[in-house]
């Protein structure tokens, strides 16, 4: 599981440009440190309301920490932003 994670995150900043908040609430969640990730990108998310992906690593966030109501709100909240908003998807190898 931690392997998917990874992968996805690694994807996520490969395909796209982030401020340098995202990259320390990315290296918050490599250390499994999920409650200051919620605390920068929800900083982030403040002065970047209509960044989907800012909400959409800020729902992930609560998410991984348990807050299922507060990741959904994030979820909505990226949805609600841009409707074609694609979440970022981990590559697979293939085998089973």
């Amino acid at each position: 599981m931690r392997f998917v994670t990874s992968v996805m995150l690694v994807l996520f900043l490969a395909a796209t440009s982030l401020a340098a908040s995202i990259d320390t609430a990315m290296n918050h969640f490599a250390k499994n440190d999920f409650a200051a990730a919620i605390h920068e990108l929800e900083s982030y998310v403040a002065d970047n309301p209509s960044d989907t992906h800012g909400l959409f690593l800020l729902g992930y966030a609560y998410y991984k920490s348990g807050n299922m109501d507060k990741a959904m709100e994030q979820f909505k909240s990226a949805y609600l932003v841009d409707p074609n908003f694609i979440p970022p998807v981990p590559a697979t190898s293939g085998k089973q």
